[in-house]
């Protein structure tokens, strides 16, 4: 563990009032919402890093991985991984399987879309919550290490999700896996990757998932609500964050105004399988969340709404380190095994 790590962690676990003495400022407090203490020392610690914004692409990599193995939970060996590479539109795609001990024939699955804006962000990011989804739900969890920009610009990312998916529909049987029983996940991108997967599936006359879960998607390539501005400078996604990330992945302005460029572009969400919306309470990306959950609530169908208020975006890559980022993702793996 190195020194760094090490530090955090510690003041992560140390008693409150150590940790109020290190923060030194009161609590943060934003549109009636009280950001929690764990929360708030994160956030603090993270200052003296740059922004992703003011790195390379490279570095900003790295740094993601870095920041987010700081706050990994302990390994749960009741849960089984390995990865497996499949057929994907241009080139092979790695998938990372998740299995919980004891699994029934025909269990349920869950397609899952990593986090990173479409630039960062790989298997590694998101193993925590994966592994946390396959326990709660008893299910298997199929990752998707998707392609990213800027290599890869819109919308490679869409094609491989479309790919992952339509492989897993084909191999169900193989894998084991109910073809009736499979959900669509995601967070932040790859939230934003589920509401597309389906506007897609639908667009295309093929089956709905059982249930997507969108856990703080990036709705729209504009600015929604009033959380884009008063959430704008929020460890870890700000304003300038942002814009980092959509110059990166829009390799023309034409391409902003593609049905499938962002969620909130689609105007025929009928039908669409049933919702779980999920978003931060600290996070510029909340209003964008609650606007897409209410538009599909308006076409017809049901929605789920959970917001985390005192937590901000990318909690639940920060299990390890924040109590409620813990507590959060097991309340969103029991809402969506009760829907699977």
């Amino acid at each position: 563990m190195s020194a760094e790590k090490w530090i955090v962690r510690a003041l992560l676990a140390a008693p409150t009032v150590v940790q109020k003495m290190v923060l030194g400022e009161p609590p943060l407090q934003i549109e009636g919402r009280i950001m929690d203490l764990q929360m708030q020392l994160l956030s603090k610690l993270a200052r003296t890093k740059p922004s992703l914004d003011k790195l390379s692409v490279e570095h900003a990599r790295a740094a993601v991985r870095t920041g987010i193995a700081m706050l990994a939970s302990k390994p749960d060996s009741t849960v089984a991984s390995h990865d497996i590479s499949i057929e994907g539109p241009e080139s092979a795609l790695t998938v990372r399987v998740y299995q919980p001990q004891q699994l029934d024939t025909d269990a349920p699955a869950i397609l899952y879309f990593h986090m990173g804006g479409f630039v960062v962000g790989d298997l590694d990011t998101n193993h925590d919550f994966c592994v946390t989804l396959a326990k709660t739900c008893g299910a298997k969890v199929y990752s998707v290490l998707y392609r990213k920009a800027p290599e890869h610009p819109f919308p490679a990312p869409i094609d491989d999700a479309f790919a992952a998916h339509q492989w897993l529909m084909r191999n169900a049987t193989q894998q084991q896996v109910d073809p009736n029983r499979i959900a669509i996940a995601g967070d932040s991108a790859g939230g934003a990757l589920t509401a597309i997967l389906c506007q897609r599936l639908q667009a295309e006359s093929l089956p709905q998932p059982k249930v997507q879960l969108m856990v703080y998607p990036g709705t729209s390539s504009t600015e929604v609500g009033s959380s884009f501005e008063a959430c704008g400078n929020c460890y870890p996604l700000t304003m300038a964050e942002m814009a980092w990330f959509q110059q990166h992945f829009y390799a023309s302005p034409d391409d902003l105004n593609h049905p499938y460029s962002a969620p909130m572009n689609s105007q025929n969400l009928q039908q669409l399988a049933p919702a779980i919306m999920v978003t931060a309470g600290f996070d510029p990306l909340r209003d964008q969340g609650i606007a897409y959950g209410n538009k599909l609530s308006n076409a017809g169908v049901a929605v789920t709404q959970i917001e985390i208020s005192g937590l901000a975006h990318g909690f639940t890559s920060m299990a390890g380190g924040i109590n409620e980022a813990k507590k959060a993702n097991l309340l969103i793996a029991e809402q969506l095994k009760s829907l699977l």
